[in-house]
């Protein structure tokens, strides 16, 4: 289940009329592949939102389309890893370098997030952070001061306001959040990756 932010985050996006999942199975069942449930149900659940990439860009989420302007209409594009036992499903209809795929688990591939709905909860979080004035990324130079990181490494562990948002996080990333700030770690190194604050 999402979270009431991420609710609001998705009432506050555009959604398109939706082809229904039915025929996104039909499209993966006719090039010869298994259509797996997280694919139809992510289809079922988020098909049509507009999701805004900035400069103009956008990604249309769901897995086939009427009118694509990326994909095939009504097509589903599929892709698997050579010598492996991963298959892929584009999952919107968006600019190929913004790499919009799901696999046979659900799992969404670039940045990685072990489910689309943690996906949903990171782009709210930074949504609703953003409602108090404009996101602004802490410079790399600034971010990766010993005294600064070790600031916020202070912060983290002592689990005082700048908390962990557990909707968000998951084995690839974790995301913390108080009143000032959003830090983005990198889950398996333990890498402050990102900074964001408010201008």
């Amino acid at each position: 289940m999402l979270t009431a932010t991420a609710e609001r985050y998705l009432g506050s996006l555009t959604r398109l009329p939706a082809l229904p999942a039915k025929l996104v199975e039909a499209s993966v069942v006719a090039q010869g592949a298994r259509c797996f449930d997280a694919w139809l149900a992510f289809h079922e659940t988020y098909a049509g939102f507009v999701e805004p990439l900035g400069s103009g860009d956008f990604a249309v989420w769901g897995i086939v389309h009427e009118r694509p302007n990326w994909l095939g209409a009504r097509q589903a594009e599929l892709d698997g890893e050579v010598g492996q036992a991963t298959f892929y499903v584009t999952c919107a209809d968006v600019h190929p370098s913004y790499v919009y795929r799901l696999d046979q688990d659900g799992e969404f591939f670039t940045p990685p997030a072990q489910a689309f709905e943690t996906r949903v909860e990171r782009r709210a979080l930074l949504w609703d952070f953003a409602q108090g004035g404009r996101l602004r990324p802490m410079p790399a130079m600034e971010r990766n001061r010993p005294e600064v990181l070790a600031g916020l490494r202070e912060a983290i562990a002592a689990g005082g306001e700048l908390c962990l948002v557990p909707q968000a996080s998951d084995r690839y990333f974790r995301y913390f959040r108080d009143a000032t700030r959003v830090v983005v770690e990198d889950a398996r190194r333990g890498r402050i990756l990102q900074v964001w604050r408010r201008s």
